[in-house]
């Protein structure tokens, strides 16, 4: 939280030694963690606790050039556009922020002062820095499944107001993400239900036509049978076939076949053959035009 200006400063007084004035901000706050501007009086200062102070902003401007450096290699490595803070870090891991998560990563140092760093980040689960109410707070877990300098470094940032408020930033914008592509799912889901629906709708049509075409077929096939039956037999053609509908046609050609053979063996019989007496005198043809007109002009 930003302290606000309580008085007008003048008059400023570089006289004694180590006196000087810095100008502070939130992401560069002074060595007592203060980001306003304010002074403090130098009488009665001695040389030691000048150097002293000298020290701690050399510390403090070489921790802010380090992450700078550590933060410009994170950028290089791992950056797609997305926003990217360093947290905090100690001589082997970093922790940062990159968008809406928290990471760590290992990172080495070369001759040349470049900053390697490891080809995985991993992130912190949200569950070892938020309360299941969404409260900024490191939880048990977390001292027991992350590294000990890790879990040193997380449990240190999250002591600060500034650290807690980019919590409270990142997971607010985590849940709007969430309920984006919850939203999106959800249509996706719709569209597919509206597909498959569609799909359905076709396949039964679809399977109507195959039953129409079926019985169709069947029709055809049932006339031609009656067709067939009806050749060798007077009587009972139709109720014939009917009891052939589940057959195949190779069993229906037996039945034709075995109706074939009984016909001609009933017309070969002599029950189908007149049968005539040799001693018998031939029957006269008779000619009924003659007949007629016998019987017309007789009188």
């Amino acid at each position: 939280m930003t302290e606000k200006a309580k008085r007008r400063l003048k008059n400023f007084n570089f006289e004694a030694s180590g006196s000087h004035v810095a100008l502070c901000s939130k992401d560069n706050p002074g060595a007592n963690n203060r980001t306003t501007l304010i002074c403090k009086q130098t009488s009665g200062i001695t040389d030691t606790q000048v150097a002293e102070q000298i020290a701690l902003i050399e510390k403090a401007k070489y921790s802010s050039q380090v992450k700078a450096a550590i933060e410009s290699a994170i950028r290089e490595k791992y950056d797609d556009n997305e926003w990217v803070y360093v947290e905090d870090y100690n001589d082997t891991e970093v922790i940062f922020w990159k968008d809406d998560s928290l990471y760590s990563v290992a990172y080495t140092v070369d001759r040349d002062e470049n900053y390697i760093l490891a080809e995985t980040a991993n992130e912190v689960k949200r569950e070892y820095i938020y309360s299941p109410t969404g409260k900024v707070e490191i939880s048990e877990d977390a001292e027991k499944k992350l590294e000990e300098g890790v879990y040193v470094l997380v449990a240190k940032a999250l002591s600060t107001p500034e650290t807690i408020g980019r919590a409270e930033q990142a997971l607010a914008t985590y849940n709007k993400k969430k309920e984006k592509m919850q939203e999106e799912i959800q249509k996706a889901v719709e569209a597919k239900d509206a597909e498959i629906a569609k799909l359905q709708a076709e396949m039964a049509s679809l399977q109507e036509i195959v039953k129409a075409a079926e019985a169709e077929k069947k029709a055809n096939m049932l006339k031609s049978r009656e067709g067939q039956v009806a050749a060798l037999l007077k009587e009972g053609a139709v109720e014939l076939v009917k009891s052939t509908e589940t057959l195949n046609d190779e069993a229906f050609a037996q039945i034709v076949k075995a109706l074939s053979v009984q016909k001609a063996a009933i017309e070969e019989s002599d029950l189908m053959n007149e049968i005539s007496n040799p001693d018998a005198a031939p029957a006269q043809e008779i000619n009924k035009t003659q007949e007629i007109i016998k019987a017309r002009y007789a009188k």
